[in-house]
C-alpha cells in the first residue's frame, strides 16, 4: 500500500470489536445444541464459528431443521443479550476517532434492528454509514460490506482501516484492499490473529486512536 496516503475512515465490526458478546453467543449455541440432545462440543471448537450458526447446526444436529434449532438459538440469545455491554472504552474511542477527523462506519452481520444503541448508550449519529445483514448478499470473508461502506463514504480504498476481532474480518480486509487492525480483546486472541497476517493489534479499545496515527493505507 502506499504509505504516503493518510487514513480518512475507520471502519467497525461490531460483535467482539465494539460490542462484548461472545458469552451471548456461545451460549446460545449451547443452548440449542443441549436442547436437541447434541454431544456438546468444546468452547474451542465452537468459537471458530460463533458467526455461522447454520454451519454449527449442520456440523453437530444434521438432521435438525434449521427452523427447530434458530428457535432456541434465537430465544436464547435474546435473554442473553439484555446484559450486554460495549467493551470498556470503546464510546470514549469512537468520540475520539470522530474528534479527530476520521469518517466512521460499522460493517456487520448483525441485523440492523439488533444493534442495541440505545441500551449501550450510543446514537447511531456517530457512524456515517452502517452496513447490516439486510443490505448484503455476502458475508465475511467476502468483502462486500466493506467495499460498499467505503463507496458510500467516498473515499479510497487506501484511505480505509478496518478494525475486526476475528480471522474472517482480517480475510474481509485483505479482499477488500484495505488496512486491517485486529481487536485481540474479542473473540480471538493476538496470537491467532497475527498468525492470519494481522500487522497492526490493539489490546482495548482506547488505542487505536494513537494507533491510528501512525497507520499510512
Amino acid at each position: 500500500m502506499n504509505k504516503e496516503t493518510a487514513v480518512r475512515a475507520v471502519l467497525f465490526d461490531y460483535d467482539g470489536t465494539l460490542r462484548d458478546t461472545k458469552h451471548v453467543i456461545l451460549g446460545a449455541l449451547k443452548a440449542a445444541l443441549e436442547h436437541h440432545g447434541a454431544t456438546m462440543p468444546s468452547t474451542e471448537e465452537l468459537t471458530p464459528h460463533l458467526h455461522h450458526s447454520s454451519f454449527v447446526r449442520q456440523a453437530f444436529l444434521p438432521d435438525v431443521s434449521a427452523e427447530e434449532f434458530e428457535k432456541v438459538y434465537y430465544q436464547t440469545k435474546d435473554i442473553l443479550s439484555e446484559d450486554v455491554t460495549l467493551f470498556e472504552g470503546t464510546a470514549e474511542m469512537l468520540k475520539n476517532v470522530r474528534a479527530n477527523g476520521y469518517a466512521v462506519g460499522l460493517v456487520t452481520a448483525a441485523k440492523k434492528s439488533m444493534l442495541q444503541f440505545e441500551q449501550l448508550g450510543l446514537q447511531d449519529s456517530v457512524f456515517d454509514v452502517i452496513i447490516g445483514a439486510e443490505d448484503l448478499t455476502e458475508h465475511k470473508p467476502h468483502p462486500q460490506g466493506i467495499l460498499m461502506a467505503v463507496k458510500t463514504l467516498g473515499v479510497s480504498l487506501r484511505e480505509t482501516v478496518y478494525v475486526g476481532d476475528m480471522p474472517t474480518d482480517y480475510a474481509a480486509a485483505v479482499a477488500a484492499g484495505v488496512e486491517f487492525v485486529g481487536a485481540a480483546y474479542g473473540f480471538f486472541d493476538e496470537k491467532t490473529l497475527r498468525a492470519e497476517g494481522a500487522e497492526h493489534i490493539i489490546h482495548t479499545p482506547r488505542e487505536l486512536p494513537a494507533l491510528l496515527a501512525n497507520i499510512r493505507s
